[in-house]
């Protein structure tokens, strides 16, 4: 504390110590003292979510003491639902804390009557390793407030324990220390119990509040100077600092520690630094994604899921775009079927006068329908209409396909991707958090602006999402993009803000996140920033897909046509051929076996009526 807010507290002191009123252990004072924090504990386990622990500690050098007031609070909380753990100065917090869960008020009675060092290193670890959000009440006598000056506050100060208040017991007085404003608040009555812990970080009257960056990223940049960055999370950053009533300060991060032999150093550093007293920033803009960040850090309200960037593979050549149309299953039934009717016209040659396949097919009528029985009448105008829709249907993907050309997915699910071996690049932690695509991972050399084409990347999926439509990764030939998303998404996660372990502003960083999140300005940052950011690192870079001359048709293109062109003129001819051999074969003389009868009425035997060969679709 400055030395003018010492000078205010014992101007507050001297009021109390020159009263003539000295309160015995058994006054009255001492049970209105236990009641009223009993009344306060009450509150504080009201205005709480969950389970709400108590801790009660008694510093005494010898034990159990001269005062009362920690049973008496103990027993006035007997009738609640209120956790509570009674210790005296003897209690090693050093072997058991780690295991505990952090409490939400410490009852600290300070009952010295000597010098204990053990009594010291008890009282010191418990203090040290309580968080920002644990509420601490400390009574003592107005004597040993000399202990509590050059000990305890400073202690409070620099651990960042901010809401403490301190009750005497030998005198009606009860003292607030602000740590933000560096006063004293004292008063002789007490207060009201939603006012007993007010928050010192709601408004800090302009003082900085650091932020840093480890590096620049799709979301965040400081592109003039170090001073002046922009960005998603620098946004959220400032925006917490207004709320706070603070000045945004960037500090450019740099690790104090010795690098890690792995990688992934700069996370591994700053979870280091979250846990140092001295911590250098009170908000890291930039989000991390592990399980060790999930007690103290803030999560991110937008949750991500990793998708894999897998390359799109080569063009289909003649014969697959020709079998793309219908899947396998659709022409497995499609040739069952004529080959079935062609079986049961061939083992039943009396009940079809019209060949089953070249009527309905190419229009071949052989006889005049209309003349033929009921059953071929149904069953070949059964499979005219069945091949109408499907010819229709076959001729409009077939052009769809000519005009964008799609592509062989070589890799196309996360077990394709352990089969084939194909590397993965990706952040170091993801080999860490996935062993199983461990061996794959290349973290040593990876380009997030240019995909190389051959690898597999795993990435956040907004930044998938930006990064196949960059022209640098557009195939122009094709007019598509040189990498797909995959369909399998693969562990969706929630990010991590790290901020500093005894930040006692982490209740307001969750307010603005939480606020910014339901109004929905985050989603429209995001957006608007990850097109901001792609402007400012490629200005001469567009998004894909603008190849001026990607609809000009070529020969290549022109290819399948040809061929379906080529064979609806060739088709009917051959198909005419074949039916006059067979004709000729089958009414030869009995003598002249595999003789040819070429009479002027070849045609009248043949046909009833005209071939219509042009309607043949194939």
């Amino acid at each position: 504390m400055a030395l003018t807010s010492r000078l205010v507290f014992l101007a507050i002191l001297s009021v109390g110590v020159a009263s003539p009123i000295i309160f015995s252990e058994d006054s009255e004072y001492q049970q209105s003292l236990s009641s009223y924090i009993v009344s306060l504990v009450k509150y504080l386990a009201s205005q709480q979510a969950g389970t709400f622990d108590c801790w009660l500690y008694h510093a005494c050098t010898h034990p159990p003491g001269k005062s009362r007031l920690l049973q008496d609070i103990y027993v006035g909380l007997e009738n609640e639902s209120i956790t509570r753990l009674s210790a005296n100065g003897r209690f090693n917090w050093s072997l058991v804390f780690k295991k505990m869960k952090q409490p939400s008020l410490v009852i600290y009675h300070l009952e010295f009557l000597g010098e204990n060092r053990t009594l010291w290193a008890n009282g010191g670890h418990l203090i040290g390793s309580l968080t920002s959000q644990a509420k601490i009440v400390m009574i003592t006598g107005v004597e040993q407030w000399s202990i509590l000056d050059t000990c305890f506050i400073p202690t409070f100060s620099e651990y960042k324990l901010y809401d403490v208040v301190f009750f005497f017991t030998d005198q009606p007085l009860v003292i607030a220390p602000n740590f933000v404003k560096q006063r004293y608040v004292g008063t002789k009555t007490f207060w009201p119990p939603k006012d007993m812990f007010p928050s010192q970080t709601r408004s800090l009257e302009g003082q900085p509040f650091r932020y840093s960056l480890v590096k620049l990223s799709v979301l965040n940049a400081c592109p003039t100077t170090v001073r002046d960055c922009i960005g998603y999370d620098v946004s959220l950053a400032k925006e917490i600092a207004r709320f706070l009533n603070a000045t945004p300060q960037f500090v450019q991060f740099d690790c104090p520690y010795e690098p890690d032999a792995v990688g992934n150093r700069d996370f591994n550093c700053i979870y280091r630094l979250a846990y140092d007293v001295y911590c250098p920033f009170d908000f890291f803009a930039e989000p991390a994604v592990t399980t060790l960040y999930e007690p103290a850090y803030i999560e991110v309200p937008i949750p991500f899921d990793n998708v894999f960037l897998a390359p799109s593979g080569r063009s289909l050549n003649i014969a697959e775009l020709f079998l793309k149309p219908f899947q396998f299953e659709l022409w497995s039934l499609f040739f069952i079927g004529l080959i079935t009717v062609k079986v049961m016209s061939i083992m039943i040659p009396n009940s079809f006068k019209n060949d089953p396949l070249f009527l309905p097919i190419c229009g071949f009528e052989q006889y005049d329908l209309n003349r033929t029985s009921r059953m071929e009448k149904l069953v070949m105008i059964s499979l005219i209409v069945m091949f109408f829709f499907i010819s229709n249907a076959y001729e409009t993907k077939i052009i769809s396909l000519m005009s964008s050309k799609p592509r062989v997915k070589l890799v196309s699910t996360l077990q394709s991707i352990l089969d084939s071996g194909t590397t993965v690049k990706s952040e170091y932690y993801f080999a860490q958090m996935f062993p199983m695509f461990e061996s794959l991972f290349d973290t040593s050399n990876i380009n997030e602006d240019q995909l190389d084409g051959t690898s597999v990347y795993l990435v956040n999926g907004d930044v998938g999402l930006l990064l196949v439509q960059r022209m640098i990764n557009w195939d122009y030939e094709s007019n598509q993009p040189r990498y797909r998303i995959m369909e399998e998404r693969f562990a969706m996660g929630v990010g991590f803000y790290p901020i500093p372990l005894r930040s006692p502003a982490r209740p307001h960083y969750r307010f603005v996140l939480k606020a910014l999140f339901e109004a929905g300005i985050l989603i429209r940052w995001r957006h608007e920033y990850i097109a901001l950011s792609n402007s400012r690192r490629f200005p001469l870079i567009k998004p894909g897909g603008v190849n001026p001359t990607s609809d000009i048709l070529h020969f290549s293109d022109l290819l399948p046509a040809c061929v379906i062109y080529n064979r609806k003129l060739a088709g009917p001819q051959i198909l005419a051929q074949l039916a006059c051999s067979q004709h000729k074969l089958s009414t030869s003389a009995p003598g002249q076996k595999g003789a040819v009868n070429y009479g002027a009425s070849t045609k009248e035997q043949l046909f009833v009526t005209e071939p219509k060969l042009s309607n043949c679709a194939l």
